[in-house]
């Protein structure tokens, strides 16, 4: 197996040169910081960015939300949902816009954008039902696999060589990711993530989602870590009609969960996937 080993200033510059955040974007956050809340400004500061206003109403009406069609406005958005899921929906909006599906990059971007909703969907219900911070999951959830995005926008060659083998060697792909870059999918993204301030919920999650040692685990690690278990097994699913849901992990115990539990909500999970199918057109 051939490697491209990044270097530091390699991947320092990949994250620099990356697009940052949009100033109405950066400017709604900053509003949303201040003391003295102001629903008004907020709604009219996002107003003048259609494409990111369209993002976070798409998200808000979603079913994931529970508010299918009542949201019709941004003031609404504001005043309904409250700054604080206001505020992931708005960082999930903005990552949508500067990593928009490309039919030239080098892997399918539309596949993994709904990957990450089912993660995202499965995240946030595992979440609720744990009573955990089931905005920050789905944020979380939504985020996990960004750095592969980083990778096909930076390093095109390199990641081809990666997908070429894992897929050869029927191998994880952060694995091989390791071996051919010296870097993975979660390290880079994590970067990311820290450039453009996310919360340190979702710097982490995204940091540590394929490896949930116990000391350094969180509840939202592993709920992401479980997700994208059984997102994964939701779409091998439509290919060989066999769902095998993750048993016996270390995540699911700390959770307080089951795979009897997993398996009485696997109805819920399959309407979560459908759902996420809806959300890029």
């Amino acid at each position: 197996m051939s490697q491209y080993l990044l270097t530091d200033e390699q991947v320092n510059n990949a994250i620099r040169d990356l697009p940052v955040l949009s100033k109405v974007v950066s400017k709604a956050l900053d509003l949303m910081d201040k003391d003295d809340l102001d629903f008004n400004e907020i709604a009219e500061t996002l107003q003048h960015d259609p494409g990111i206003s369209s993002r976070v109403l798409k998200l808000a009406n979603s079913s994931f939300y529970g508010l299918s069609g009542q949201i019709a406005s941004m003031k609404e958005a504001c005043t309904v949902l409250g700054i604080y899921t206001l505020r992931n929906i708005l960082l999930s909006a903005a990552a949508l816009e500067c990593f928009p599906v490309d039919v030239h990059a080098v892997f399918d971007r539309e596949a993994l954008w709904l990957h990450s909703f089912c993660v995202a969907g499965i995240s946030k219900f595992i979440a609720r039902n744990q009573r955990l911070d089931h905005d920050a999951a789905f944020t979380a959830g939504l985020l996990h696999d960004i750095g592969k995005f980083v990778l096909d926008s930076s390093f095109p060659n390199e990641f081809k060589e990666v997908l070429k083998h894992s897929d050869q060697d029927k191998y994880p792909q952060y694995k091989v990711e390791k071996e051919v870059l010296g870097i993975d999918h979660s390290s880079i993204g994590s970067h990311l993530a820290r450039k453009w301030n996310f919360p340190d919920v979702v710097v982490s999650s995204i940091a540590s989602h394929h490896d949930v040692n116990e000391p350094l685990s969180t509840p939202i690690i592993d709920v992401v870590h479980i997700a994208d278990l059984i997102a994964h097994e939701l779409e091998n699913a439509q290919q060989d009609g066999q769902i095998s849901l993750p048993a016996e992990i270390d995540s699911i115990e700390r959770l307080g969960l089951t795979s009897g539990q997993l398996t009485e909500w696997l109805p819920d999970l399959l309407e979560l996937q459908s759902t996420s199918k809806t959300l890029l057109k």
